[in-house]
C-alpha cells in the first residue's frame, strides 16, 4: 500500500513540476478584455506591438498596442501595463470604447471591446428606477436608439426583443398622446424588421 501511494504522489509531483515549467517557459499577455493569454513572445515594439506563438504552435499571432494592456514575461518582469476606463460607445449597448494611458498618465488610445448586453433587459432594469415621467420617456427613448442601432447593425432578435419590451411598459402605463414620438418609433422598428424579414 505504501509503495501504490508514493507511486502516486511521484506521478501527481511530475504533473505539477511539469505544469509550472510550462507556466515558467511563457509569457503572459493580458488583454484588453481582461482575458488571460499564455504565449511565447518573439517581437514587442511599443508602436507596432506584439508578435506571439501559442504553446506548441509555429504559427506567428500580432496584437496590435491597444489589443492588450499588461505583459508579464517568463522571468516576472512587467514590460507594458496601461491603464484602462471604460465609457460608453455611441448608441451601441454591447459595445464600450477602453480608453488607455500608459505608467506615465500619458494618453495612448482607444480600443472598442464587446460586451455582454441586452437591450430588454437593461430597459426593464432601468426603467424601475424613473422617478418622473420625463425620466421614464428619456429612458425609453435611449432604449428605442439602442433598438435602431441593434436593428442596423442586423441583430434582430436582440432590437426585436427590446422594443416589445419598450411597447409593453408604453402601453401599461397609458404613456398620453404628447409622447406619440415613442409610439411612433416603436412602430417604425417594428415595421423595418419586418421588411427585413425578421418574424417573431
Amino acid at each position: 500500500m505504501k509503495r501504490v501511494l508514493i507511486a502516486i504522489s511521484a506521478v501527481l509531483l511530475t504533473a505539477i513540476s511539469a505544469s509550472a515549467q510550462v507556466t515558467l517557459k511563457y509569457d503572459t499577455i493580458i488583454t484588453i478584455n481582461n482575458d488571460t493569454i499564455i504565449a511565447k513572445i518573439s517581437d514587442y515594439s511599443v508602436a507596432d506591438g506584439i508578435i506571439f506563438t501559442y504553446p506548441d504552435e509555429t504559427m506567428s499571432n500580432h496584437f496590435g498596442k491597444l489589443d492588450y494592456k499588461k505583459i508579464i514575461l517568463s522571468n516576472g518582469r512587467v514590460v507594458e501595463e496601461y491603464t484602462t476606463v471604460e465609457v460608453p460607445n455611441g448608441d451601441n449597448l454591447w459595445e464600450r470604447q477602453v480608453l488607455c494611458t500608459d505608467s506615465k498618465g500619458q494618453y495612448v488610445g482607444k480600443a472598442i471591446i464587446t460586451v455582454e448586453a441586452d437591450i430588454a433587459d437593461s430597459f426593464n432594469e432601468n426603467i424601475v428606477k424613473c422617478k418622473t415621467r420625463d425620466e421614464c420617456l428619456k429612458v425609453a427613448d435611449t432604449h428605442l436608439r439602442y433598438a435602431y442601432a441593434a436593428y442596423k447593425t442586423q441583430r434582430y432578435p436582440m432590437a426585436a426583443k427590446g422594443v416589445d419590451a419598450i411597447e409593453k411598459w408604453y402601453m401599461e402605463n397609458n404613456i398620453g398622446s404628447k409622447d406619440n414620438s415613442i409610439a411612433y418609433h416603436i412602430n417604425r422598428i417594428n415595421k423595418w424588421l419586418a421588411e427585413a424579414g425578421y418574424t417573431r
